[in-house]
C-alpha cells in the first residue's frame, strides 16, 4: 500500500514538473512572436532589414527575455512609433 501511495505522489510530481515545462514553453513562443512581429513592424516603419531591426530590439532590450516581450509589446501597441534609442 505505501508504494502505491509513493508511486502515485511521484507521478502528481512528475505531472506538476510538465504542467510548470509546458506554461514556461507556451510564455517563450508567446514572447518569441511578440519579438518577431515587432520586428516585422520596425522593418516596415523605418525601411530597415531584419538583422538591423533585431539589433534594434536587442540593443534596447539588453536585459533578460521578458524585457523583450515589453518592448516588442510596445512597438505592436503603438504601431512602430517608440524611440527606441530613449533611455529608459
Amino acid at each position: 500500500m505505501k508504494s502505491i501511495v509513493r508511486s502515485r505522489g511521484g507521478a502528481i510530481r512528475r505531472v506538476s514538473a510538465l504542467r510548470a515545462e509546458l506554461a514556461d514553453a507556451n510564455l517563450k513562443l508567446s514572447e518569441r512572436k511578440q519579438v518577431e512581429r515587432a520586428k516585422g513592424i520596425l522593418m516596415k516603419s523605418r525601411g530597415v532589414g531584419e538583422d538591423e531591426a533585431y539589433q534594434m530590439l536587442r540593443t534596447d532590450g539588453d536585459g533578460p527575455r521578458s524585457a523583450w516581450a515589453m518592448i516588442a509589446q510596445q512597438l505592436i501597441d503603438y504601431g512602430g512609433s517608440v524611440d527606441l534609442r530613449q533611455s529608459n
